[in-house]
């Protein structure tokens, strides 16, 4: 009994060292990038700030998805986002999105390191994604290429990648580790089905931000494709409930008999069947 519970405490310990090491990160970044956030926006106060607002509508509507018996949220967020960034550059995105995500978790009552966690998850996903977007397109500063040219596209698509790959990887190691399952095999079969989603939302980004160009009056029919994708998402996340309540008792989320039919007995009846046709 006290083995376990020493295993079970550093178990939780390496949990809580990811979490407090990610945190830490997050909070250095932002608060190193909201000295220079300002001065990245200049004079286009207005559409860093339809931008925010639209980033906050995302987060404040998100559609949960259970993973692990924890929840992912999926947020059109991503959209405006990502634009900041292309926009105004690392600074901008992560104070707009910061404000957004403490504005949501508030709002879901989540404890404070969540809401600390989440912050620090986007602000290290957007800087990283910065530094690539620079290093790739040669400009100064952390990202922030407006009035980009086409030949630019294949840059902000790399910087797009890591982006999701690194936003999306983060929460789900954290699930790993309290889950106590391999972290490799989880993010393999958990990042792939968030492809499509997170895929266009940002591809829109790049479109968001040539319409700002244009016409600050345009970037609020973003709004249709991004209430498109939403209901979208919602059918997928309602889709995915429904096939886990069906492999799953009600009372203890434990495998039931026909999802402990179709992952053993079928397979294990298959493999005799063959192995008796064998000469």
């Amino acid at each position: 009994m006290a083995m376990r519970t020493i295993t079970r405490l550093r178990e939780l310990q390496s949990v809580h060292v990811y979490v407090a090491m990610i945190t830490a990160v997050g909070v250095g970044i932002v608060g190193a990038v909201a000295v220079n956030g300002e001065a990245s926006i200049g004079r286009d106060f207005t559409e860093f700030w339809i931008f925010a607002a639209l980033a906050a509508v995302g987060e404040l509507l998100p559609v949960r998805i259970s993973r692990m018996n924890a929840g992912v949220a999926v947020t059109t967020s991503t959209i405006f986002t990502f634009a900041l960034l292309l926009r105004f550059g690392v600074g901008a995105a992560v104070l707009a999105q910061t404000i957004a995500s403490i504005i949501s978790d508030l709002a879901s009552h989540k404890p404070i390191w969540k809401v600390s966690f989440n912050v620090s998850q986007y602000a290290l996903s957007l800087a990283v994604s910065g530094v690539v977007l620079s290093m790739l397109t040669g400009t100064e500063g952390l990202g922030g290429i407006p009035g980009f040219a086409s030949g630019e596209i294949p840059a902000i698509f790399v910087a797009a990648t890591v982006f999701f790959l690194i936003n999306n990887s983060l929460p789900r190691i954290d699930m790993a580790l309290d889950a106590q399952v391999p972290i490799l095999a989880l993010l393999r079969t958990d990042i792939p089905p968030q492809a499509p989603i997170d895929g266009v939302l940002l591809a829109l980004a790049p479109i968001a931000v040539v319409a700002g160009e244009r016409s600050l009056v345009l970037i609020p029919l973003l709004a249709l494709p991004m209430l498109i994708i939403y209901k979208g998402a919602s059918v997928y996340a309602e889709k995915e409930y429904k096939e886990h309540q069906a492999l799953h008792d009600a009372l203890t989320a434990l495998p039931n008999r026909t999802l402990f039919y179709d992952r053993v007995i079928k397979p294990c009846s298959t493999r005799s069947a063959l192995n008796n046709r064998l000469p």
